[in-house]
């Protein structure tokens, strides 16, 4: 699965780079917790996208249904 932060070309011109990447690394950090929980693994950092495997080092023993769970929940607002 890919996923990337929504809006972070428009961010780009309109933050400092230090800024964005406090915003880009804050992105990060929120999704993969939520990665964790579905038991997927971060492949690669990419820009302010990430590459999530399933079932990878270990296959999954549970939750067969977690990308499309993963996916809905990274789409919702973070409860913070």
């Amino acid at each position: 699965m890919f996923c990337d932060l929504v809006g972070s070309t428009q961010l780009s011109g309109q933050l400092d780079p230090e800024d964005l990447r406090v915003v880009v690394r804050a992105y990060q950090e929120a999704a993969a917790e939520v990665i964790q929980h579905y038991e997927g693994h971060i492949a690669q950092y990419l820009g302010d996208g990430l590459l999530v495997y399933f079932g990878y080092p270990q296959p999954m023993k549970t939750m067969p249904g977690a990308p499309c769970t993963l996916a809905w929940a990274l789409s919702r607002p973070s409860p913070s």
